[in-house]
């Protein structure tokens, strides 16, 4: 099957009948202000033909780079080839999770000449919208959001916050919005509440040679040196890095290590067939893979990151050199277990204090059933409501009053119901055993489960903004007065998976190529597991016979409580 073929398959799987849709896609990446039809293709054998004979000598290059082509590259009759094997198996997983993004909030993505939510030409605030999630789709594949009755929930609604209020109000986009709460503006109000972190900006230089089109001149080494000098300032020298936009998770390095970790993690992973702990693992080994050691491994991982390079590409064709900057955020490395980590919703609106709306977890697709006792599957009710109230004044008597601040909530009316006003915020907490944390500890932070002790820690802080933030367990649309505050109910509403999901398909945190990676680990665990390895078998048919047994598990369930107990069946939202 060739690569058209695939494309085909693929399109019609999602109901997209757009088929120049992927040619669109690639010219957004790339960012060619040009005409839909600036560039076509064709099949041929064993290989795909471009024709760009309408491209400049920039638009080129850009495209060299983004097939992984030699700068060298020279058009033959203005066609260049590109392998149908690159093109199958590296290029179309990266536009299939662009497609499985936004096929279940649309009947049909539209053409790149019409009007849409998702590809407006006209309204430039939109041209990076390609990474929202419109609504979390937990359970809600192919559902039509309504705009007119929930107008905020449009990526192109603007959204206002309190301090842009005072005399001339001006509206903010989504990725506006999304900067705003960039680690480099909410770290100097929180930094004593989160990891700590250094921030290393990337100069235009920088820039070029991390995307391969550098000066012969630039000194590569010397950039791997600073990165190592930052490092020597960290506990153990060990980091988690991302860049200002978002973090290199779809680096190819990192899939490889996670393969590997998570063959040797029994752990999480103890029964070889289950799904369900398959992807616990997966998560965790994922996460451990991100651990930095050494400068050499950040610049890997930036080069070998294709939603990086995109957005590094971006940066150099729009601004000119000396504005052509980002940072690099190197932040303290704390190895957190994924049924440790956290959604809380907060809200300030109608009210002269903050609440805490809502909690999730954060791994909103994971079922921990098969977690060690200090994991608390939250079955037990003291431990829960425990942990929710701590939750509760942890964030509001230390946490608030600094975002506070920094959103300048002070300034606003309390009775201000303006849809368009943003009163709210999300932030994610982890716990930390307290035997790894190097901060302060107060009553406030410490917390006591079981026989364990954590600090409850600030992962990040993020805008409260549908189509920018995920909802976890909670649904933009149908909890929207829940996440508000607003509901009549009981405070918090919290909500964890009690039994594993049936179907990840739809599931946005999963990178697309999450099922190879575990199948490249089962294969792993299965020839080092085996005394000796038959000459006559092959890893892949092990994997086969052992595919039809992945993705079968029990129905789910969300348990929703508050901070006092069971939510009444009048309140609770399904998902």
């Amino acid at each position: 099957m060739n690569f058209f073929e695939k494309l085909d398959l693929l399109l019609k799987d999602v109901g997209i009948e757009d088929h120049n849709l992927f040619i669109h896609w690639v010219m957004k990446q790339l960012q060619l202000e040009l005409d839909e039809n600036a560039i076509t293709a064709e099949q041929a054998p064993h290989k795909v033909l471009l024709n760009v004979s309408s491209l400049s000598a920039t638009d080129l290059k850009k495209l060299f780079l983004f097939f992984n082509l030699p700068e060298s590259t020279t058009p033959i009759e203005n066609r260049i080839e590109l392998s149908d094997s690159f093109l199958s198996e590296v290029v179309l997983p990266q536009f299939e999770e662009y497609v499985r993004t936004f096929a279940p909030n649309k009947t049909e993505i539209q053409s790149s000449r019409q009007k849409s939510a998702l590809f407006d030409e006209g309204d430039e605030d939109l041209t990076d919208i390609d990474d929202f999630i419109l609504v979390d789709s937990n359970d809600d594949q192919g559902e039509e959001i309504d705009y007119e009755s929930y107008p905020w929930l449009n990526p192109a609604h603007p959204l206002y916050f309190p301090s842009t209020q005072d005399a001339n109000p001006t509206s903010l986009t989504r990725w506006e919005a999304v900067d705003k709460f960039s680690v480099e503006n909410w770290y100097p109000h929180l930094k004593k509440y989160t990891f700590e972190s250094c921030f290393f900006t990337l100069d235009h230089a920088d820039i070029e040679f991390l995307l391969g089109i550098g000066s012969s001149e630039y000194q590569s080494t010397n950039l791997e040196q600073k990165f190592d000098k930052l490092l020597s300032q960290f506990n153990n020298q060990e980091v988690f890095m991302r860049l200002s936009t978002r973090s290199p998770k779809d680096s190819r390095h990192l899939f490889d290590e996670a393969a590997t970790l998570m063959s040797n993690d029994y752990f999480y992973w103890k029964d070889t067939d289950n799904k369900n702990q398959q992807l616990v693992s997966f998560v965790a080994s994922m996460a451990k893979s991100m651990k930095i050691t050494n400068g050499k491994k950040i610049i890997q991982m930036i080069q070998e990151s294709p939603r990086v390079q995109n957005d590094l590409f971006a940066l150099l064709s729009s601004e000119s050199p000396s504005d052509c900057k980002t940072n690099i955020v190197l932040r303290e490395w704390h190895n957190i277990r994924p049924d440790h980590e956290f959604r809380l919703f907060v809200s300030r609106r109608c009210r002269e204090e903050s609440i805490v709306t809502a909690i999730s977890q954060y791994f909103h697709f994971l079922h921990f059933d098969k977690a060690p006792g200090d994991c608390f599957n939250f079955l037990d009710e003291s431990i829960k409501k425990s942990l929710i109230l701590k939750f509760q004044n942890y964030v509001l008597k230390s946490i608030d009053p600094a975002v506070a601040r920094f959103l300048n909530f002070s300034s606003e009316q309390d009775d201000d119901n303006s849809i368009n006003c943003i009163r709210e915020y999300i932030v994610d907490l982890a716990l930390v055993p307290i035997s790894e944390y190097h901060g302060e500890v107060t009553d406030e932070n410490k917390i006591e489960i079981g026989e364990n002790t954590y600090i409850l820690t600030v992962i990040e802080l993020n805008p409260f903004a549908p189509s920018a933030t995920g909802c976890g367990l909670f649904n933009w649309q149908k909890d929207l007065d829940i996440l508000w505050g607003k509901a009549p109910c009981e405070y918090p509403i919290y909500r964890f998976r009690t039994e594993p999901r049936e179907n990840f398909s739809s599931v946005t945190l999963l990178p697309s190529n999450y099922e190879q990676v575990i199948d490249r680990a089962l294969v792993k665990r299965l020839v080092t597991s085996l005394p000796s390895v038959d000459s006559q078998a092959s890893p892949s048919m092990s994997t086969a016979s052992h595919s039809s047994r992945f993705f079968t598990s029990p129905p789910q369930q969300i348990n929703e409580t508050s901070s006092l107990g069971p939510v009444s069946d009048d309140m609770k939202c399904s998902l």
